[in-house]
C-alpha cells in the first residue's frame, strides 16, 4: 500500500490576519487571508511513505423465505462482516 497523504500540502486560512483591530474581533474573512496568501496553518509531506499493511476480513450471508399464506411471503436475511484492524508487517 502506498500512501500519498497531503501530497499537495495542507493550508488553512482564518480571519485572524485580516481583522481591523489586530484582534480576533470577527471583522476579517478567511477568503481575504487566502487572497493575500497568509495561511494560518501550512503543512507538507516530505518523501513518499511506504506501508506494508495486512488485514483479515470475512463475511457471511444467510437468507430464507417463508410462505405464510398463498398471498404472503416473508423473506429474512442476516449479514455479518468482520474486518480486523490494519497491521504493519514490519
Amino acid at each position: 500500500m502506498w500512501g500519498f497523504f497531503q501530497n499537495r500540502g495542507y493550508y488553512q486560512f482564518t480571519n485572524g490576519f485580516t481583522t481591523q483591530t489586530a484582534t480576533n474581533d470577527g471583522t476579517g474573512t478567511a477568503l481575504a487571508s487566502f487572497l493575500l496568501g497568509l495561511p494560518a496553518v501550512k503543512q507538507r509531506q516530505a518523501g513518499v511513505p511506504q506501508m506494508q499493511l495486512r488485514q483479515w476480513y470475512g463475511d457471511a450471508f444467510v437468507q430464507d423465505s417463508f410462505q405464510l399464506t398463498h398471498n404472503t411471503t416473508v423473506q429474512v436475511g442476516v449479514r455479518y462482516e468482520y474486518m480486523s484492524p490494519l497491521t504493519d508487517i514490519r
